[in-house]
């Protein structure tokens, strides 16, 4: 496990105070995906991969139809073990 903190660019100093103990985070250029690591008493500025809350639709909505179908699948799944369930039982208590 890594021990250390993350922070994208604080709107304050005292925001960027608390989480880093200095002012860098309020100091850190308007780049998408611009961060500061820190681990123990080294901090560096470090790029993390950014993806626009357009990209996150686009790729739910692809996903979306998916995740239902396998829902509606796993439902039919279990109906139809309810049902083998229902019959075996059926016959259990018919013999």
């Amino acid at each position: 496990n890594l021990t250390g903190i993350v922070s994208f660019p604080m709107a304050t100093h005292g925001a960027s105070m608390s989480i880093l103990g200095n002012g860098r985070a309020k100091e850190l250029p308007a780049i998408p995906g611009r961060a500061i690591w820190r681990s123990g008493l080294d901090q560096i500025e470090v790029q993390t991969p950014f993806v626009s809350p357009d990209q996150v639709k686009t790729d739910l909505d692809k996903i979306a139809p998916i995740k239902e179908e396998k829902q509606l699948e796993n439902r039919r799944l279990w109906k139809d073990t309810l049902s083998v369930k229902n019959i075996l039982e059926f016959i259990k208590n018919d013999i």
